[in-house]
């Protein structure tokens, strides 16, 4: 600590400049998350530990599903009606789009079905573009599956 204080005033503001430099570059990577793919509206994300209660419809968070990463937005979450019903998704009577048939090859895609209250603990995640991978096809996810709270950047 001597040696900080023998410090000529340049070299202290030097200091003061690059070592909030080099503790931000060092933790700000794995906080930052880059979508490549229009499943999302936006493209960077600073991920945040998991919200452990009050998960809230529209929030992104980031979860693993069959060896995939996944960032998604809460669609509709528990004590909410979810109808899943012929391709056709609303939460509460709203609205939230379609489930494909095919895939892009044209291979059959399976369709989640559900209708009735969301239990506890669990989410429908949605993507906001209409060949997202999300819960359409898949199911409900388990809040324990959550691994970060995403927060858009840009």
């Amino acid at each position: 600590m001597a040696v900080i204080f023998n410090l000529s005033l340049k070299e202290k503001q030097i200091l003061a400049v690059l070592l909030p430099g080099l503790l931000l570059g060092l933790i700000l990577p794995s906080r930052l998350t880059v979508t490549t793919t229009p499943s999302v509206s936006h493209r960077v994300f600073f991920l945040a530990a998991p919200p452990e209660k009050g998960i809230e419809r529209g929030e992104y968070l980031v979860f693993d599903h069959d060896g995939k990463r996944l960032l998604k937005q809460v669609g509709c979450g528990p004590g909410d009606f979810l109808t899943a019903q012929g391709g056709m998704y609303t939460c509460n009577g709203h609205s939230m789009g379609r489930a494909l048939v095919a895939d892009s090859q044209g291979h059959s895609l399976s369709r989640f079905n559900f209708r009735g209250i969301i239990p506890h603990y669990l989410y429908f995640m949605l993507g906001q573009h209409e060949r997202s991978l999300d819960s359409r096809y898949f199911g409900l996810i388990n809040a324990s599956a959550f691994t970060h709270k995403a927060y858009p950047i840009w």
